[in-house]
């Protein structure tokens, strides 16, 4: 009778970590969704020739980035609409990263893009 508790008992587990594994994944084409659509609008305003970054999208990034894995330097909000775009084109390398089977590539160090 223990041998069929060990196989209940790890069948159970195997399940919940599946059910994790999927809950995390979701939450993370979530935000590489969130990203795209945001990097969007950023460059629908570049091409207008808007250099600001309106304040409802800026709070939008925030909410997206402050769940973004942290990299090796803190993901911030940006004002300028190039350097905001960049910002979130890391978020989405950090985010493939940690996707099953992403690329391990390094990150390369940001240009310094003044906010």
């Amino acid at each position: 009778m223990d041998r069929i508790e060990d196989a209940n008992a790890d069948i159970g587990r195997l399940e919940r970590e599946a059910r994790l594994r999927q809950t995390q994944q979701s939450h993370q084409a979530q935000l590489i969704q969130a990203t795209d659509e945001m990097i969007t609008e950023l460059e629908e305003l570049n091409v207008k020739g808007s250099d600001r970054v309106p304040a409802v999208l800026r709070r939008r990034a925030e909410a997206v980035l402050s769940t973004v894995p942290p990299g090796e330097e803190p993901l911030e909000v940006r004002y300028r609409v190039d350097a905001m775009m960049e910002v979130l084109y890391r978020a989405q390398e950090l985010l493939f990263r940690q996707r099953p089977g992403g690329q391990r590539l390094p990150l390369p160090s940001p240009e310094r893009i003044p906010a």
